[in-house]
């Protein structure tokens, strides 16, 4: 990935389930979420994820793969000069799901996707406010029924 060093990286947060995935374009920021939720072994998480960004690209949606999950679309539309300037993340700490995150932006909007489960914790990492993408830690899990575990990636 060219120029990753120009981005600010936070996490890992969830378990240790699911693919590997790269929902990045390089330093592009994100301009649009489409979001799934899901029920999953009890609790709500955040059960597939995509991604648009600036310059038009669209990402290839992660998790949402059990066919006997419902899954329950949301997204998230970011105005021009939108950045985020508080996130939460809610997750389990190396073990179970990445249950949800929310944020608030600098144009006074919030939004919020999944479950409020697990570890509560306020992203440190948000560099310029500009999200640019999302990471599954494991070279063999990360995201097939559920989002397992998301690297979160900021522009400096």
């Amino acid at each position: 990935m060219a120029h990753i060093l120009a981005l600010e990286k936070d996490g890992p947060y969830g378990g240790l389930g699911g693919s590997a995935y790269d929902l990045r374009d390089h330093e592009h920021k994100i301009k649009h979420i489409d979001a799934w939720e899901a029920d999953w072994q009890g609790y709500p998480v955040l059960g597939a994820l995509r991604f648009r960004f600036d310059n038009g690209h669209e990402s290839g949606r992660i998790g949402g793969r059990d066919p006997h999950t419902n899954y329950r679309p949301t997204s998230f539309e970011f105005q021009d000069g939108e950045k985020i300037n508080h996130m939460t993340v809610f997750a389990g700490d190396n073990d179970g799901f990445f249950n949800g995150f929310e944020f608030h932006t600098n144009k006074n909007r919030n939004w919020h996707v999944g479950g409020r489960e697990g570890k509560v914790t306020q992203v440190p990492h948000l560099g310029n406010g500009e999200w640019a993408g999302a990471t599954g830690r494991d070279d063999r899990h990360g995201a097939d029924a559920v989002v397992d575990s998301m690297c979160l990636y900021f522009k400096k």
